[in-house]
């Protein structure tokens, strides 16, 4: 079996600094950033040249969130995916990490549902509105084809 693309988008979120355990920071490290390591460990050596590895970030890496350690493990994913790009640029294998903002998910299920909650998280956006599953999955399409090489 080869691969052309590969895709680690699996992520679950956690509580702040003050009242994370450190079971649930084990786990949300386990989902987060050590799945996708292995992940990648065991793919690469069945990525075809010239394939596609796409990570999914966060915005909260680059702001202030009060879900510090899911912004910890977000990061993670962002070193590993500058690192691994130099690793395998020269077989022509792309490695991005694509970090959306806020987004209509069941992981932010306080935005789920609520209009009036959407509007105030999209109104610091160029396009005034919150994140949609379908935006975030144009740019990981774009990536994975032949033009995000």
């Amino acid at each position: 079996m080869r691969l052309d693309i590969l895709v680690n988008n699996a992520a679950i979120t956690a509580d702040s600094i003050e009242t994370i355990t450190p079971e649930a920071f084990d786990r949300l490290i386990a989902v987060n950033a050590k799945a996708p390591l292995f992940i990648i460990q065991r793919a690469l050596p069945l990525v075809n040249d010239g394939g596609r590895i796409i990570n999914l970030s966060t915005v909260a890496t680059r702001i202030a969130v009060p879900e510090q350690p899911y912004a910890m493990s977000k990061a993670a994913i962002e070193v590993l995916s500058r690192s691994l790009a130099q690793l395998v640029g020269g077989r022509g294998i792309t490695v991005n990490a694509v970090a959306p903002g806020p987004t209509v998910t069941d992981m932010n299920p306080w935005m789920l549902d609520n209009p009036a909650v959407q509007q105030v998280v999209g109104s610091g956006n160029a396009i005034p509105r919150a994140g949609q599953p379908a935006d975030v999955a144009e740019v990981v399409a774009f990536l994975a084809g032949e033009a995000g090489r």
